[in-house]
């Protein structure tokens, strides 16, 4: 014996409510900041960047030798770890295509590169010890925010372990881990930038 009421009188109208009921329900909780389908705030896949305080002091590094080149208007200046990590600190906590699930602490790229002459820059150039080098727009570096990485969980990390710089990505660190998206732009072992805006090629 059917419940329907006796208006219904097609398959249709029986199908369409629960129809309308299903859309509405993935429309909440797939929309941003419901806690659904997207993180709160809407980035997906996104490893979240705190920035540090005082209350988070780090262990101060050895003053050593320079770790990174920048070069700028025809002029060359070497940064120690010191030099780097007088800019804002934040850390993130994810896995690295290469490295184990860690908390990582850094600068922004783009702070560096704006605070060194390299703001101007259109496209730049990031050199690795062993020659690897990428070209990277400066729009795609504001749209993905990376971070320079100078520490993990607290301590400098060692040549060995593909320091002493590394650039992250974390609004796209788990499309990379899942892989969804490429990991080419996470150049480890960054020894030097540049202006790539000459035209020549990394």
């Amino acid at each position: 014996m059917s419940i329907l009421p006796a208006a219904v009188r097609s398959p249709c109208h029986r199908v369409r409510p629960a129809l309308r009921l299903l859309a509405a329900v993935l429309l909440a909780v797939a929309a941003p900041g419901a806690g659904g389908l997207w993180p709160a705030g809407g980035a997906a896949l996104a490893a979240a960047v705190r920035p540090l305080g005082e209350s988070d002091a780090l262990p101060p590094v050895p003053a050593g030798e320079p770790v990174l080149t920048v070069e700028s208007g025809g002029r060359s200046e070497a940064l120690t770890y010191a030099d780097i990590e007088r800019l804002p600190m934040s850390e993130t906590t994810l896995e690295t295509p290469w490295l184990p699930k860690a908390t990582w602490q850094g600068v922004s790229l783009l702070e560096l590169l704006d605070r060194y002459g390299l703001g101007k820059a259109r496209t730049l150039v990031m050199t690795a010890l062993d020659g690897y080098a990428i070209r990277l727009d400066r729009a795609a570096i504001e749209a993905g925010n990376p971070l320079l990485a100078t520490r993990r969980d607290g301590a400098p990390v060692p040549v060995g372990q593909r320091g002493p710089l590394m650039v992250l990505w974390p609004q796209s660190a788990e499309a990379v881990k899942a892989g969804s998206a490429a990991s080419a732009n996470w150049i480890w072992s960054l020894s030097s930038i540049r202006s790539g805006d000459g035209g020549d090629t990394p």
